[in-house]
């Protein structure tokens, strides 16, 4: 497959979903939206889109070398670790996840935190 095809189908591909991601994923009241969202949505699902894409081509053409007939290295934990981005950015729910992985983390910091001042405060002090 030559290059240009390849990124001309992942920008196409990334276009629809930054234009329709709102849709494809049934976002409601996207109508009352000010200009602002609509924009960040778009950037935000054409980006996640393209991320997905470029780890693709980098997964088939610069890792396991699909297309130039030379030997593949063996799949690696990382190997794996990418083609999971992939399929996220390319499905895009890429910035989905990583707005759940990042709520996530800051839920577990923040008990993590009162846990810790917990700690440290003297015994008979009051929150």
């Amino acid at each position: 497959m030559p290059t240009w095809l390849f990124w001309f189908i992942a920008l196409a591909a990334s276009l629809c979903y930054g234009y329709w991601a709102p849709e494809i994923f049934q976002v409601k009241a996207t109508e009352k939206w000010p200009q602002s969202l609509r924009v960040h949505q778009f950037w935000v699902n054409f980006f996640g889109s393209v991320a997905g894409w470029a780890t693709l081509y980098y997964l088939l053409m610069m890792r396991l070398r699909v297309f130039d007939r030379a030997p593949n290295p063996d799949p690696g934990v990382i190997d794996i670790v990418l083609l999971f981005v992939t399929f996220l950015g390319v499905t895009g729910h890429l910035p989905y996840t990583l707005v759940g992985i990042t709520s996530g983390l800051d839920a577990v910091a923040g008990r993590a935190l009162v846990k810790l001042a917990d700690r440290l405060r003297p015994e008979g002090a009051g929150r």
